[in-house]
């Protein structure tokens, strides 16, 4: 079962060997770098509803003869009417409870198109279930994704993780939210897969470790040959599939459409009545007929409850948003219950006008994949229909099976049918554009002055070592160059090696790590009783910012340069009247070298801002004591 995570690279070249006896899953996001091995997958898997998916998955259309296509309800739709080869889908056909829906194998536990992937492998009987790309964490480099994607080839991604997990080699990797809840889901599957008799193995030491998924190295595995291809074993399941066969079906459905179609046009007449008995039923001009209207609308309940009980779940499981405010309300008191009534039959009613638009839009559709089956087909009617849907992609697939029928039609079908691979082409380059953009803001280094010394305090070498590797292959050389030597500082501190750390802090001379690596310095140097450099690294410090002024005044009053030191804090005093702590030093300083006309200006400076300041107050005391 091959995935995206950045561990699919360490086992193409193992799936190469044994290709011939492996029965090889993949995710359709996978298949760009499946191309690039030269591995075809008997399996694509693929459930994502968004646009986003068309375009990471794009690469899937080419293994249309010869892989099966396995997709749940929600896939979006744009790729699925792309694909022109076979296909199965899991979980259930209609959202509704019919007599039609056939036993079939269950959804995926999981949210990821992996988990997925895992329940299709597992319910096909499946004993040994290998896994490859499989890690729900980033690689020791910080890549996110394998080779091939458009995540990888922008780059490490040092900051998009904000969670640590252990791997299969014992160490520590960057992981995210998403990845966690997938990978908790994946490790109940591997549980449940277990009592049925399915091994699940990650070979990837650099794979989140997972309880009920066995880690083994590749030369551990032990292939045994298949009887047959895979793919061989596969096809010989499958249902026919031809024309008769799809018309058939497609007149199935059609005739279930039109009867729930129906049973809604009821039910929103039923609840639209519903609200005139309730309106009634709680109007004070009306209470001679209160009786006649409970009556009506009880037994309107009960024909809903009762006759039309499946729509009227499915209603409210569509129209769950519309029946929330109902929970609000009290309905011990009679307001209340008037409300709940009218707020009840209104969401009916709006929920079956929306259900009716979707299942009329549906019927459409239905009825032109009947046409798409003709010999002569109404060719407009199916141009206009797959550009309502926008499926461009439905149209190329049609286009490769009806040769014979476009050399017949008029140049101006011809050429409308050819322009949709135009369509189709600018609207996955759109998808793309708009997908690296989206992704390119998780690669910036925002915030990895925290990141590193947050590694550095909690003495995690490993992470460090994470980041020195994810910024030495960071896309953006120029930002990474900047905080590389603060990250080998820290890790040459952690090693106990200080002349080492220095030599790398000194390499940086701006930049966003600047100040930080400056703070590191003056520690070093102060540890060192290297007093010299230390007060040069405030020097910088206070050149950068006034907020290191007061420090290097300080330690120079601490050397025994009073002069310098007074002259530095008056300077920065002028210009920051309000830093009382700092006039308070400045007074001291005075006190110490027994300047009276200067304690008593800066002591006088403190009281005219702070009159209540007891610290002037007990200096200038001192001096009338003297």
């Amino acid at each position: 079962l091959l995935a995206g995570g950045p561990s699919l690279d360490e086992l193409l070249p193992w799936v190469q060997r044994h290709r011939r006896n492996l029965l090889v899953i993949a995710v359709s996001r996978v298949s760009h770098s499946l191309i690039q091995a030269g591995i075809h997958p008997d399996i694509c898997v693929s459930v994502d509803p968004y646009d986003i998916n068309m375009n990471v998955s794009k690469e899937m259309l080419e293994f249309q003869n010869g892989t099966l296509l396995v997709n749940e309800y929600h896939l979006n739709a744009n790729l699925l009417s792309s694909w022109g080869g076979k296909k199965v889908f899991l979980g259930k056909r209609y959202p509704w409870s019919t007599p039609l829906e056939s036993e079939n194998l269950p959804p995926s536990i999981g949210a990821t198109v992996t988990n997925s992937a895992v329940t299709f492998a597992v319910e096909s009987g499946v004993t040994h279930l290998i896994l490859g790309g499989v890690d729900f964490c980033f690689g020791q480099a910080g890549h996110t994704h394998a080779s091939g994607s458009a995540e990888h080839s922008l780059g490490p991604r040092p900051m998009h993780g904000d969670k640590r997990v252990e791997t299969n080699a014992g160490m520590m990797a960057d992981s995210i939210h998403a990845f966690l809840n997938s990978a908790r889901s994946m490790d109940l599957q591997a549980q449940d897969a277990l009592t049925r008799g399915c091994q699940v193995i990650n070979p990837a030491a650099d794979a989140m470790r997972l309880p009920h998924v066995e880690h083994l190295s590749l030369d551990a595995i032990q292939v045994e040959p298949l009887e047959r291809p895979a793919w061989e074993i596969i096809t010989a399941k499958l249902a026919t599939d031809d024309g008769k066969t799809r018309i058939r079906f497609y007149k199935e459905v059609l005739g279930e459409l039109d009867r729930v179609l129906a049973e809604l046009r009821t039910i929103k007449a039923l609840s639209s009545d519903a609200l005139d008995y309730n309106r009634k039923l709680f109007d004070r001009r009306t209470q001679g007929t209160r009786s006649h209207n409970n009556t009506k609308l009880n037994s309107i309940e009960k024909k809903l409850d009762g006759k039309h009980a499946d729509i009227i779940n499915f209603i409210k499981h569509f129209g769950i948003r519309r029946l929330i405010p109902i929970l609000r309300q009290n309905e011990q008191q009679e307001k209340d219950l008037e409300k709940n009534s009218q707020l009840y039959f209104q969401a009916l009613v709006d929920t079956a006008n929306e259900l009716m638009d979707i299942l009329g839009d549906a019927r459409s559709r239905i009825l032109s994949r009947i046409e798409e089956e003709k010999e002569q087909p109404d060719v407009q009617h199916l141009l206009n229909q797959w550009r309502h849907d926008k499926q461009p992609g439905r149209a190329i697939q049609w286009g490769h099976r009806h040769a014979d029928v476009i050399k017949q039609l008029p140049e101006t079908q011809q050429k409308a049918l050819h322009a949709f691979q135009d369509s189709f082409d600018d609207s996955v380059e759109e998808l793309n554009q708009h997908y690296l953009k989206g992704i390119e803001s998780e690669g910036k280094l925002d915030g990895m002055n925290s990141r590193a010394r947050e590694y550095f305090q909690c003495r995690d070498e490993e992470g460090l070592l994470g980041l020195q590797a994810s910024l030495e292959e960071h896309r953006d050389v120029d930002q990474a160059k900047h905080y590389i030597p603060l990250v080998q500082g820290y890790l040459a501190e952690l090693r106990g090696a200080p002349s080492e750390a220095i030599e790398a802090y000194q390499s940086t001379t701006e930049g966003p790590a600047h100040i930080e690596v400056l703070m590191r310095l003056f520690e070093l140097h102060t540890k060192n009783h290297d007093f010299e450099s230390a007060l040069e690294v405030l020097k910088i410090l206070s050149g950068i910012s006034t907020t290191y002024t007061p420090m290097y005044a300080d330690m120079l009053q601490a050397t025994g340069d009073v002069n310098n030191a007074v002259e530095i804090y008056t300077d920065y005093l002028l210009n920051n009247p309000d830093d009382l702590n700092s006039m308070m030093k400045l007074g001291k300083i005075y006190h110490q070298y027994e300047s009276t006309e200067g304690v008593e200006w800066a002591m006088n400076y403190i009281l005219g801002k702070d009159p209540d300041n007891h610290a002037a107050k007990a200096m200038l005391s001192s001096l009338d004591q003297s």
